[in-house]
């Protein structure tokens, strides 16, 4: 599979436009998160380096590290995502002709669903810290850059909101009713705790204006 992460961005946008299943909206997802997290990386940096600031530098530097990580781990669940749903459609298209043949393909399809679903739950968990990090970050942060603030909470935000999308989709699909439970608890934990840092972030950067 090409990797659409070492691509350009004029070919991943018109591959997602273009009449294939993939890439889709778990890896836009995950781009949108990228950026999010590149975008908390920059208001911190920026910040971090800026006088008057000096009694957050410390602060500042650790959370644009922090951001840069997120986004490390953010950015191939473009390409993951791609993969997770190719293996999902390779299971589908087993074949079915024998009792074997269909246990096997059942058993393909269970664990193809298993690892598309986790892949966005990942994702998740990591939007749902930079949202969180960068709701704390806010009051503080240099405000030239606080609209670059405000849209790493909504970029994070709405790539939270496409991976739950695809955690609860793929999740539907399930047989074992403990692996799906599990994971669409956490889902809703991670939602309750986005929201509210969402909510605390953009009140921060609406108060800045």
């Amino acid at each position: 599979m090409t990797s659409h992460v070492e691509g350009t961005v004029r070919a991943f946008v018109d591959a997602c436009a273009a009449k294939t299943p993939t890439p889709g909206g778990g890896a836009a997802s995950a781009l949108f998160a990228a950026l999010g997290a590149a975008l908390g990386s920059m208001a911190a940096r920026f910040t971090a380096g800026k006088k008057g600031f000096e009694a957050h530098a410390a602060t500042m530097e650790q959370a644009a590290a922090r951001f840069d990580e997120l986004r490390a781990q953010l950015l191939p669940i473009v390409d993951e995502d791609c993969r997770a749903y190719d293996v999902v459609t390779a299971a589908y298209a087993l074949q079915k002709d024998t009792d074997d043949a269909k246990a096997a393909r059942t058993a393909a399809i269970q664990s193809g669903l298993v690892l598309a679903m986790n892949v966005p739950l990942r994702g998740a968990r990591l939007c749902c810290e930079g949202v969180t990090r960068i709701a704390e970050l806010a009051p503080n942060l240099n405000k030239n850059l606080i609209s670059d603030a405000g849209v790493c909470a909504l970029g994070l935000g709405a790539a939270f909101e496409g991976f739950a999308m695809n955690v609860r989709i793929n999740a539907a699909g399930l047989k074992d009713e403990s692996v799906k439970a599990a994971a669409l608890s956490e889902l809703a934990t991670l939602k309750s705790t986005i929201d509210v840092a969402r909510a605390k972030a953009l009140t921060a950067v609406e108060a800045s204006f």
